[in-house]
């Protein structure tokens, strides 16, 4: 009777507390957004249903890893409550056996933990109903389903870490080391998922798996849709032997961790010393009278001596201690084996190196920022000296303002050991002489740090306004899952997200590159709201006993000075001014184009112009020359183009239409003329032009077409900006600047449950090979068929400007660099242009000149490349004809891309992949 009042005394009061009803909240708003929204999936495809059985399997299951924080902050505080509220004593004297209360804690606590996760199901389920969902992606409602996944996947998930986290809070009676194992247990499923990922530990990694997606994988690989729609995974085998070792093994240390709680406190460290040195007799010294001031120079005596304080116990904290020691085994591990492709090791670039760092390293100075704000605003009220700190003289903002300096040293401390750790291993591997310092600095220290300090002041912000530490926390959580999901949501402004700015892609070949100076406006735009969060936050501070919300909101309109209302007037007008500037740059010289317009663009020009030109007769492009001139700093490119149009059908042909890429892109047409004239009509919404000519185009007669265009990059977008136009590794194909004959079907929608949602028929499967209507069609475009090609490419003096074809002369000419390419036989309407400062490496084998273009410090394969292109030169010669070019070249592109893409004669290849393997 007793552990049953206990386990009910204990459920009834854990599903009160907020941390239950918010997480039991978010679980469940996130699991029914994901079911009724379509731009937010865990997991699936457009083909399974949203509540398939595997749906229902994956999503749950899934959401077991992110829901390792409901056990955390709810079996924690079984053991950590009584201790905090200094119950302890009280309660461990009661006539109460040890076992019957343990476990009536543990049992009624973690029942609150499965019906906080079991929203998850109810979520799911009730999404599912809604009537604005695609009836084509909604299978039956099987509620066996749900259960079988709870009972089979999530409570033994949630067991399992749920014991390991009250074992941790139950050994060292600290909410922080608490949350560092939660951290720890991540950190180690990421690391042996790397290590395991090979094919021939699958089965280990099956059985070993402690949420068993591996186990489900397992079974599930070759699954059809018919069977992930109408199967639930059967419970044998790898799945099995699985789920019963970890249900083992969380009833084993929850068994263990019962056994070996005592009720007997232990002695804080240093009680005994403390006890003597207070019975030894002493004289009481004579103490001065204390002095009251409000004076600036004794505040800002306050808050270097406040800072030193937090400062120092920040560093000196064991979690920290033990999070810096895990985030830098993590990163170790990692740039220890720096892999790309197939395990192929990579040669430890800076680039990578930080990219790497930010990736594993990244998880810890989030963790810091979410609970060291916790621990920082909550460590006086729980050690219950607040009331005597805070009748002290000294004002709200030294507090605030220490206690955020402490969290920003203690963030930059980690990413100055990730840097550190990251020149470590470069020097190690030989690579002293080539590490760029700079962009450690402008990276790590710079743009990466400055998100996290942002983090920590909303933060603190939070934690201010919440008045309960994990209440705090689970909002900054929230917050986090929001900013994860936001652009699918329809919030893509980064103008009207806190924190948010374009991620910054980097380059060898052309380091933060414009990505820089977008993130960092955006940055000083956030960091002036953050600012006014720090003076709300010292508006909202409460000193002495707790106040309600209620009256911590209305303190922010009480008490304001000359100084606060000048830092918020300031930081206003400064916010107002960069979000100006960047408004400018974003919505003015660019535009945000949301998914959803995007998709209805789409729609609009299919359903405008599909039934009317998709099978209409027009004529094929024959011939193709362009004039194009790159100017790389100022990532424009302007292009002159000549196209010979054939009438190749049966009838006469009285008007051409003609498609270039929509306004959106940023693509501008100068000219369009047409040979003999003709009335010009321009749909200027889909950039498309209609020339009805003078004389219908009869069968087998050409004529010329001329067009201009200019593609030019101005500032940033709110991405940060296209990649194809760069200082240095430009790389731009012809579909981008150049247009196409009659309808274009690439700019239809394309997904099957997009195009059911805005009601349109289904995309045409693949024509049969006995349809010889489509046999004049080749697989890249409609509109021409082989077609011969010659380009005069002009850069910058200090660059070479690469396309498909033989070089027919190079010159200068007015600050300018020229080639002049062309082909000597028919290619496919499909080419590109590159430039970038190369360097560049020449060889022969037989009759055909082989030439690698690259960036000068990836010269480490460069000899192999050339020996791999001649044994393949000299294999597939004899096992399948001559080759059919006289050259053959690979030029390295920026690693905004990791592909390698083949035009005749020609291979852009990416630095991310061979050239640095």
């Amino acid at each position: 009777p007793m552990f049953g009042k206990i386990a009910w005394f204990e459920l009834r009061y854990q599903i009160r507390q907020p941390v239950f009803i918010v997480t039991s909240l978010i679980f469940g708003l996130l699991t029914f957004l994901s079911t009724t929204i379509d731009n937010i999936q865990i997991g699936s495809s457009d083909a399974v249903h949203v509540n398939s059985p595997f749906a229902v399997l994956q999503v749950l299951t899934v959401l077991t890893l992110f829901g390792m924080f409901i056990p955390v902050a709810i079996l924690a505080n079984v053991v950590l409550r009584d201790h905090e509220t200094k119950m302890a004593g009280i309660l461990h004297s009661l006539p109460v056996g040890k076992y019957p209360y343990l476990i009536g804690r543990f049992t009624g606590a973690f029942g609150a933990v499965v019906l906080a996760y079991s929203t998850t199901a109810v979520g799911m389920a009730l999404g599912s109903t809604m009537w604005w969902l695609d009836p084509e992606t909604v299978g039956p409602f099987r509620p066996g389903d749900y259960l079988f996944v709870l009972g089979v996947m999530a409570i033994p998930n949630l067991l399992a870490m749920g014991a390991i986290f009250f074992a941790v809070a139950t050994a060292t009676r600290s909410l922080m080391l608490t949350y560092v194992s939660l951290v720890a247990v991540l950190i180690v499923y990421l690391v042996t998922g790397r290590l395991f990922d090979d094919p021939e530990f699958r089965d280990i990694r099956a059985l070993l798996d402690p949420f068993g997606m591996p186990a489900i994988g397992s079974i599930v690989r070759y699954w059809t849709v018919l069977e992930r729609n109408t199967q639930m995974v059967p419970l044998e085998g790898l799945l099995l032997w699985n789920r019963l070792l970890w249900t083992g093994i969380g009833l084993t240390i929850a068994a263990l961790t019962i056994w070996r709680f005592s009720f007997a406190d232990r002695a804080p460290r240093g009680a005994g010393k403390a006890k003597a040195e207070s019975a030894a007799p002493a004289t009481a010294p004579a103490l001065p009278r204390a002095r009251t001031s409000h004076a600036f120079a004794d505040a800002l005596a306050q808050f270097r001596l406040r800072t030193a304080f937090e400062v120092t116990a920040g560093v000196k904290n064991l979690g920290f201690i033990v999070l810096l020691a895990m985030g830098a085994v993590n990163a170790l591990g990692a740039l220890t084996r720096m892999s790309m492709m197939y395990g192929t090791d990579i040669y430890p670039v800076t680039r990578a190196v930080v990219e790497l760092l930010n990736g594993t390293f990244g998880i810890v100075p989030f963790v810091v920022s979410v609970y060291f704000a916790g621990e920082l605003i909550w460590r006086e009220r729980t050690s219950k000296f607040h009331e005597i700190i805070d009748a002290t003289p000294a004002p709200n903002w030294v507090f605030v303002l220490s206690k955020f300096t402490a969290m920003a040293v203690v963030l930059l401390m980690l990413m100055l050991i990730g840097m550190v750790m990251g020149v470590g291993v470069q020097v190690f591997r030989g690579f002293g002489g080539q590490i760029d310092y700079g962009l450690y600095l402008r990276f790590l220290l710079g743009a990466t740090a400055a998100q996290f300090l942002l983090t920590a002041v909303l933060s603190l912000f939070f934690q201010v306004l919440a008045g309960n530490k994990y209440l705090g926390m689970l909002i900054m959580v929230a917050w986090m899952i929001l900013t994860m999901v936001a652009g699918r949501l329809g919030l893509e402004d980064n103008l009207l997200l806190y924190g948010s700015s374009p991620n910054i892609r980097l380059s060898d070949m052309n380091g933060m590159g414009h990505f820089g100076p977008a993130s960092a406006w955006f940055t000083l735009y956030w960091a002036f709201m953050a600012i006014i969060l720090m003076v709300l936050t010292q508006r909202a501070w409460t000193r002495g006993t707790l106040a309600p919300l209620r009256q911590r909101l209305a303190a922010l309109g009480r008490g304001w000075t000359g100084l606060s209302r000048g830092i918020v007037v300031a930081c206003l007008a400064g916010f107002a001014a960069t979000g100006g500037f960047i408004f400018y740059n974003t919505h003015i010289l660019n535009e945000i184009v949301s998914q959803k317009a995007g998709e209805q663009f789409r729609v609009d020009y299919e359903k405008t112009y599909r039934a009317a030109l998709e099978n209409l007769p027009q004529p094929r492009i024959t011939a193709v020359r362009t004039d194009a001139d790159i100017f790389p700093d100022e990532r424009r490119m302007e292009v002159r183009g000549h196209y010979v149009l054939e009438n190749r059908t049966n009838g006469d042909i009285p008007v051409i239409h003609v498609q270039f890429q929509p306004p959106r892109s940023g693509l501008e047409v100068l000219r369009l003329e047409i040979q003999n004239g003709g009335d010009i009509k321009h749909d200027a919404k889909f950039n498309l032009y209609s020339i009805t000519l003078p004389n219908a185009l009869k069968p087998g007669e050409r004529l010329a077409l001329d067009f201009t265009t200019r593609l030019h990059h101005q500032g940033f977008t709110n991405e940060g900006g296209p990649t194809d136009i760069v200082p240095n590794g430009t790389f731009i194909n012809n579909m981008a600047v150049t247009p196409g004959i009659g309808f274009v079907d690439g700019l239809m929608l394309q997904g099957r449950a997009d195009r059911r949602k805005y009601d349109l028929p289904p995309n045409d499967r693949m024509a049969a090979l006995e349809d010889e209507s489509q046999w004049r069609n080749n697989y890249l475009r409609s509109d021409s068929d082989f077609v011969t090609f010659e380009t005069t490419v002009s850069t910058s003096t200090d660059q070479i400007a690469m396309a498909p074809g033989y070089l027919e002369r190079e010159w200068t000419d007015n600050g300018r660099r020229y080639f002049h390419y062309k082909m000597d036989a028919p290619i496919l309407h499909f080419y590109s242009w590159l430039s970038a400062r190369y360097t560049v490496k020449q060889d022969k084998w037989k009759d055909v000149d082989v030439s690698i273009l690259y960036h000068a410090p990836h010269a480490y394969n460069v000899d192999r490349m050339i020996a791999a292109v001649k044994d393949s030169l000299e294999y597939y010669t004899n096992a399948f004809g001559p080759y059919q070019h006289r050259q053959m070249r690979i030029l390295e592109f920026p690693a905004y891309a990791s592909f390698a893409q083949a035009f005749p004669n020609t291979v852009p290849y990416s630095e991310s992949i061979g050239f640095i393997a």
